[in-house]
């Protein structure tokens, strides 16, 4: 991907919270309602199988920012048993969650996972799984990666909208505005 179309990215971003910025101001902190869920990622893989979860809500920026090797490292990281970072997930349609944070995470899932295109390329501990995808792999790192533990907070449906765009904006950019 392009600078160019990074900082596009940005700007729609910027322009999305930017339309919401005044009502952001003024939610009722009472009103945001965070449900913590400790889980498998086979609920998360299971949800891009049946199409319930939405790659592209109007917050986000494109979900393949992330190269290969930065993918493939991921995957390592799971088949190591390495903790991942908590999901964010907007899940005040419980049929279609949308993605708030880890979006790149779960691209990396679908393609490697549920699509099976991606070939592991740049692994640094597991050099010879590079080239591999995921149906090539053994059982038992299909499993780690399977039945990795993860945490997803889920903003529940009493959120109002504008609090959502915050808790985006907060957990991408640490409370400073895009620029």
């Amino acid at each position: 991907m392009q600078v160019n179309e990074l900082l596009n990215d940005d700007n729609e971003i910027m322009q999305a919270m930017q339309k919401h910025k005044d009502s952001v101001e003024s939610f009722d902190a009472e009103s945001v309602h965070v449900e913590t869920k400790n889980t498998q990622m086979s609920t998360l893989i299971q949800r891009i199988e049946n199409n319930e979860i939405n790659f592209a809500p109007e917050f986000q920026r494109s979900n393949e920012v992330w190269d290969d090797v930065r993918q493939s490292r991921l995957i390592e990281s799971m088949m190591l048993r390495n903790p991942l970072p908590v999901f964010y997930m907007d899940a005040s349609n419980d049929g279609k969650w949308k993605i708030v944070d880890g979006l790149q995470r779960l691209n990396t899932i679908k393609r490697f996972v549920v699509k099976d295109e991606l070939e592991l390329t740049g692994l640094q501990i597991m050099r010879d799984r590079n080239g591999q995808r995921f149906s090539e792999l053994g059982r038992e790192l299909q499993r780690r990666i399977t039945e990795a533990d993860i945490v997803i907070h889920q903003i529940r449906k009493e959120t109002p909208e504008p609090a959502i765009y915050e808790i985006f904006n907060r957990i991408n950019t640490g409370g400073t505005p895009l620029s």
